[in-house]
Parts: C-alpha cells; structure tokens; sequence
C-alpha cells in the first residue's frame, strides 16, 4: 500500500510545480523590439558650422531624412551609417534616425567626422568641442 501511496504523493506535491512551468514568460526575457524615431542631438563649439560629416554605429539605420535640417544619408555594412546634414547648424536636434529596435539604444554612438563653415565651406580644425548623442523622443 505504501509503494503505491508514494508515487501518488510525489504527483500531487510536484504538480503545483509542474503546472507554475507552463512557457509563460515570467517577465524577464528579452523585451519585444520597439522601432521608431530617435534624435540625433549635436552640441558645437562654433556659431557657423553648415555643413557636417556624422558617423553612426552600433546597429541599422532604417532612415535619417528627417528633421529640421536637410540631410542625406548611405548605410555600409549593418553597422555604420554616414549622414551629411546642411543647414545654419546649430547646438540641438539635427537630424531624426529610425531605428528598428530603439530598445538597444545605448550600443549606438554617432560622431562628427567633418565639420566646415557655412559661409565659406572651410573645414573647422578643431573637432574635439563637437558632442553628439542619441535620444528617444
């Protein structure tokens, strides 16, 4: 009688565990992807900046034609992105990126490449005052 008790105890105490077990996820996998736009922020040192060179890597740019200046922008590789951006350029958003995951934001970094002056197109020496960051709206 006992033989036949133990395996039926050993079902009902493990099958509250068994049934806790059941694929759900408990809230702790990886978060489902979030695409959208991101801004690409710049502050510079100068007041005449129109023209500038920025690099982006970390993961895909899906696009980088939007924003308040006019922009262009070609993809090499999965990785690294360069957008031209012109315009009286000033310390602010300068261009708005989608991302297809902005989840993984922070494996991103974008910086200035070039710089040159408005007026006379001469590049700016200097590039160590440029600071660029990416955010979420």
């Amino acid at each position: 009688m006992i033989r036949r008790i133990a395996p039926l105890a050993l079902l009902l105490v493990s099958l509250p565990l068994l049934l806790t077990c059941g694929g759900k996820s408990s809230g702790t996998g990886p978060l489902p992807p979030d695409p959208g736009k991101v801004e690409l922020r710049l502050a510079t040192p100068n007041t005449d900046d129109g023209i500038m060179r920025i690099v982006v890597t970390g993961g895909v740019v899906n696009d980088a034609g939007s924003g308040p200046y006019e922009a262009q922008f070609a993809t090499f590789g999965s990785d690294s992105t360069v957008i031209l951006v012109r315009g009286a350029l000033a310390s602010g958003t300068v261009a708005e990126l989608t991302l297809p995951d902005r989840n993984v934001l922070a494996s991103y970094s974008a910086r200035v490449a070039q710089a040159a002056s408005g007026q006379t197109y001469e590049l700016q020496q200097n590039l160590a005052g440029y600071h660029l960051s990416l955010v979420k709206p």
